[in-house]
């Protein structure tokens, strides 16, 4: 829903990925139209990029606040 995930939320629920509203939907048993990652430092949403290594592509979670918050995950690694 791209609703951002308050800094609070994250702090009582360390490992949150979706909004109140998402997980209320979720609860009802209702589908989700996308899926969203959200940065366990800061809150914000992050996005999947493309990053090549030499003669190989990776996928690496990155938030949107790069350079502020520079948190990134390796995308294989999950």
């Amino acid at each position: 829903c791209r609703t951002v995930i308050p800094p609070e939320r994250t702090v009582y629920f360390p490992d949150v990925k979706y909004c109140a509203a998402c997980a209320q939907k979720l609860e009802r048993g209702e589908a989700l139209p996308v899926r969203a990652e959200y940065c366990p430092v800061c809150g914000k949403m992050m996005s999947l990029v493309e990053v090549r290594e030499g003669r190989r592509t990776v996928w690496q979670w990155v938030c949107t606040t790069v350079p502020s918050c520079r948190y990134l995950e390796n995308g294989n690694e999950r």
